[in-house]
């Protein structure tokens, strides 16, 4: 009897409707229609065709479609409309539309994107890309899995037959970074030496220059800098985080002539001190601010900090972690002969006002929390 059926499309229909009048959801009633029938006799959709006209009283089996006016499919609406529909979309679920066919691509790739955070990294397999708070972990040896953290409930990843995890997490960031709209305010970038030169490809492809507010990486591969930096608008960064390698003079010495550096709101470095840090390197920078990266940072060298910083005629403000706070302040003091004839501005306040040479301004020396700050006034 099924067979019988299957040939004839008018009873085929009749059983759609029947299904419908039963109020059987229509994804199962369909099933249940491939199970008796075959899966090859009525696609799903033309089976949601004639569900949804007897679910609205349109009976008539006999019905010919023909005389329909032709709906638009989905890539044949305008762009406009199609950017409309994906404003919705989770940057995950648009990376995943755009690999559909070239209209989505183009879709996806030009319209305006509301990420506002990335973070790549972490060095080694894994690798890990976190847009906004959605994490996605590429792994895997000849194959890459690729999987959402945190995702309830969890789901089988994604697997990429002969694709190396760092070529497919560079692959899908890049998509990102060639989109000329996109509005970063934090970009974190931890490279592993091995897979920098694919990562410094992407960049350098790059038609614009990405904007990003705030910028953290590190510079453990010795050219982090001159690779990352020069890809973003200077005239954006607000904040440069960068971690510097122990004993890497000749980055410092890069990083305070790179302009992104000189201009950025605030230079934030996670280095080692040493007595014979350069901070000469940065008398150019606008406002910076060197945390303890392993190391510990006596009252001599904050003082030679200090010293030097002053004959800047760019810096507005530098913070340094405070150590030895009792011997810092016994020699700017100095026993009654202050050093750089700095002035306390009450007794004990552990404030003192330093004057500028030919100017009415004049540094502030801060040391009454627990950074030494040292502002131009």
């Amino acid at each position: 009897m099924p067979k019988t059926l299957a040939r004839n499309p008018i009873a085929l229909r009749r059983f759609v409707v029947y299904e419908a009048l039963g109020k059987v959801p229509v994804f199962e009633a369909y099933k249940n229609f491939c199970k008796r029938f075959g899966e090859d006799v009525m696609t799903y959709v033309d089976y949601e065709f004639w569900y949804y006209r007897a679910l609205h009283g349109e009976l008539d089996v006999n019905y010919d479609r023909s005389v329909d006016p032709r709906q638009p499919a989905l890539l044949e609406l305008p762009m406009e409309m199609l950017w409309s529909i994906f404003s919705k979309a989770s940057p995950i679920e648009r990376l995943i539309v755009r690999k559909v066919c070239t209209r989505l691509q183009t879709c996806i790739d030009t319209m305006y994107n509301k990420i506002n955070k990335i973070s790549f990294g972490p060095h080694s397999d894994p690798i890990e890309i976190k847009y906004e708070e959605e994490v996605v972990r590429y792994q895997g040896y000849t194959d890459c899995s690729v999987y959402r953290l945190f995702l309830q409930p969890l789901q089988k990843p994604a697997v990429v037959k002969n694709m190396n995890p760092a070529e497919l997490a560079i692959l899908d960031l890049s998509i990102l970074f060639r989109n000329p709209k996109l509005r970063l305010k934090y970009l974190y970038i931890c490279v592993d030496f091995d897979i920098m030169p694919r990562f410094q490809q992407v960049l350098e492809s790059l038609n614009h220059q990405l904007h990003v507010e705030k910028l953290e990486f590190y510079a453990g591969n010795g050219m982090e800098e001159t690779i990352i930096l020069p890809c973003l608008k200077s005239g954006t960064l607000k904040e440069i985080m960068i971690y510097v390698s122990d004993h890497d003079d000749e980055t410092n010495r890069r990083l305070g002539q790179i302009i992104h550096c000189r201009e950025a709101k605030m230079l934030k470095l996670y280095v080692n001190y040493r007595d014979n840090f350069p901070i000469e390197c940065f008398l150019n920078c606008r406002r910076l601010t060197l945390v303890y990266y392993w190391s510990f940072i006596d009252a001599a060298t904050t003082i030679r900090f200090i010293g030097i910083l002053q004959t800047s005629t760019t810096l507005e403000s530098f913070l340094v972690e405070k150590n030895d706070s009792d011997e810092l302040l016994k020699a700017i003091r100095g026993g009654g002969s202050p050093l750089w004839n700095s002035v306390e501005t009450k007794p004990e306040s552990c404030i003192f006002k330093i004057p500028i040479a030919n100017s009415d301004k004049f540094w502030k020396l801060d040391l009454s929390g627990t950074m030494v700050h040292l502002e131009r006034k």
